[in-house]
């Protein structure tokens, strides 16, 4: 009897880690194959080039620059 509550213990510890770790894991991070995603990231990029940037009307043409070539 006693081998056998030792024997559930051990079990149930082990589904607990195993369901611990599983939904702490992240989710799969988004690939830059994504178009959506892709394009999120690169009007991002763009619009803080354009609000951090010291000169405003060069950062104006850089960030049209760059989504004129990274939007295909």
């Amino acid at each position: 009897m006693k081998k056998r509550r030792v024997s559930r213990l051990i079990f149930a510890v082990i589904l607990g880690i195993l369901q611990t770790v599983l939904f702490a894991l992240p989710q799969q991070p988004k690939s830059l194959t994504d178009r959506a995603y892709k394009d999120g990231v690169l009007e991002r990029i763009a619009s803080l080039l354009e609000s951090k940037y010291v000169l405003s009307d060069k950062a104006k043409g850089f960030a049209d620059e760059f989504r004129a070539k990274g939007f295909r």
